[in-house]
């Protein structure tokens, strides 16, 4: 398959269809040896978000929520990125791994950044711990990475970068209940949203 070859819209009955393939690969999933077990619980698990995330996705769809739609929609797109770039190669599943600490650590780091914006001098020994035991994790794992991935240039890699550009502004735009809200009085925006998304995870 092309993999930059845009995926055209399927109806929702196809669409479930799809769901439930993929749910059976998930449940079909057994790792080859204990060696490569890291490698089957990355793809079970972005299988297990994709099936979660269609189902939110079919949810708005059907109760016409358009910040329900668009946050599933671009749940989707990035779980479809990132899938395909674990799939490329074992490095690519290794790096993806490790990105679960760098991530990790970026996110404590930002927790106690917010703690110190309200107030300079308040004790953060929680996080502080937290930090220093996932940064011992990263250590013990050898991982080098100082930054996490970012899905824009993973999309580039995968053949999807103008599918994701395209797809993650218009769902970002409408995540916001404002504009989302307008746009559902008119029917218009969730109409077309629905068409376009529905085969976000379609291979």
């Amino acid at each position: 398959m092309n993999m930059s070859t845009p995926q055209l819209p399927v109806p929702l009955n196809e669409a479930d269809a799809i769901a439930q393939k993929l749910l059976a690969v998930g449940d079909s999933l057994k790792p080859v040896d204990d060696a490569h077990y890291y490698f089957f619980e990355i793809v079970r698990e972005l299988l297990d978000a994709a099936i979660k995330n269609f189902s939110e996705l079919r949810r708005g769809n059907v109760t016409g929520n358009l910040n329900l739609i668009a946050w599933a929609s671009r749940n989707l797109l990035e779980l479809t990125v990132f899938t395909k770039y674990v799939l490329r190669s074992a490095a690519n599943a290794r790096r993806f791994a490790d990105d679960r600490l760098v991530d990790g650590c970026e996110l404590i780091i930002a927790l106690r950044d917010l703690e110190h914006h309200y107030d300079l001098s308040a004790p953060t020994p929680g996080l502080d711990d937290a930090l220093k035991r996932m940064e011992d994790q990263r250590v013990a794992e050898s991982v080098t990475a100082t930054k996490h991935l970012e899905t824009s240039a993973l999309a580039r890699e995968v053949g999807m970068e103008q599918e994701f550009r395209s797809l993650n502004r218009v769902s970002s735009k409408l995540v916001h209940p404002q504009l989302g809200q307008l746009l559902q009085r008119t029917q218009a925006g969730a109409a077309t949203l629905r068409q376009r998304t529905s085969s976000s995870q379609r291979e």
